[in-house]
């Protein structure tokens, strides 16, 4: 006698990594898309990624048309988990984690954490990143990677873009100044707080979801609408 067992087929598409994209358009294309589907799945079906990473992103063609894929849901939660206020252990990879969540007790994973993540994506994609220090990135201790991203994003920017891949530096200056703007109004926040309680005074308001109005999905988004070349 044996047990009863269910076995179940799953096919789809063959799906490569976006890393295999040297057409700037198709990138600009799937990249969009990825990040369309990210927006769409926290708006409409209420659930956060927490694991943006460039392994991730990937695409699938059919016919000469590109359709980028947002892959691996291990680490998803649904908004409104009571997990998600209360489960804070690090979560991602080390190139893409943000600014945020590099500190022994990370704090609730926000829907800009993983814009950031996006950005981080776009530089390894598109800038020439051998021989700069973000080749260092990976191996660079929690304390280390926190202060070089907080300089590449408020001060030092990124290295430039390959040649093939140039036109991506409207996105990537657009995007970095947006959190760099973030982190700004980060650090005016945190001197308005410890005035206050010089003072003895209330502690002002901050979105921290936005970083003070800085960063969210429409700002974003009208980047991305950025033509990166002419067709």
């Amino acid at each position: 006698m044996y047990e009863e067992r269910v076995f179940r087929l799953i096919v789809h598409a063959e799906l490569r990594l976006i890393t295999e994209l040297n057409d700037p358009n198709k990138l600009a294309k799937v990249f969009k898309q990825i990040f369309d589907c990210y927006r769409w799945l926290h708006e409409e079906a209420k659930i956060i990624h927490r694991d943006v990473s460039i392994t991730n992103l990937m695409y699938h063609e059919i016919g000469g048309k590109v359709y980028g894929v947002l892959n691996d849901f291990d680490l998803a939660l649904r908004l409104g988990d009571t997990k998600v206020s209360t489960l804070k252990q690090r979560t991602g990879t080390k190139p893409y984690m943000v600014i945020d969540l590099l500190v022994d007790s990370p704090p609730s994973h926000l829907y800009r954490h993983d814009l950031e993540s996006f950005l981080y994506i776009l530089v390894f994609l598109t800038c020439k990143i051998e021989g700069s220090d973000l080749v260092k990135w990976k191996d660079l201790g929690i304390d280390q990677l926190k202060k070089a991203k907080t300089s590449a994003l408020a001060e030092e920017g990124f290295p430039p873009n390959k040649n093939h891949f140039q036109d991506f530096d409207l996105w990537i200056l657009d995007l970095t100044d947006l959190f760099g703007t973030g982190i700004n109004n980060c650090r005016l926040h945190n001197k308005a707080v410890a005035q206050a309680e010089r003072r003895r005074g209330s502690s002002p308001e901050f979105d921290e979801k936005t970083l003070g109005g800085a960063v969210d999905f429409n700002k974003f988004a009208t980047i991305l609408e950025q033509p990166i070349t002419l067709q």
